[in-house]
């Protein structure tokens, strides 16, 4: 993935979350010590927001720093499944094992 992809996602869901949680871009930016241009350039994929900001908006937005680059969409627990059962009949044997052990026990 080329860097204006990663920064176009990462702003898009950085703007997903922060409409989850009626946020506007000023609001946003207050909690952030930035301003509404700054958040603005973020999500549109303009600029990267520096490490701190990410790991304060994970704090705000109560997930973390690997649920803001994920990019794959999981709509629903059926497609849960379909990739579930996709990455065991993928998964070699010795992997097999840990992958139900690990799943029984959760």
């Amino acid at each position: 993935m080329d860097e204006k992809t990663l920064k176009k996602l990462l702003g898009n869901k950085i703007k997903q979350y922060r409409k989850k949680y009626d946020l506007t871009q000023d609001m946003l930016g207050e909690k952030l010590c930035r301003n509404q241009r700054q958040i603005s350039l973020i999500e549109n994929g303009s600029c990267f927001p520096s490490p701190e900001v990410l790991v304060k908006m994970a704090e705000i937005f109560h997930c973390s720093l690997q649920d803001l680059f994920d990019f794959d969409p999981i709509e629903n627990t059926e497609n849960i499944k379909l990739k579930l059962f996709d990455i065991v009949n993928n998964l070699p044997n010795d992997k097999l094992k840990a992958f139900y052990i690990i799943g029984k026990n959760l």
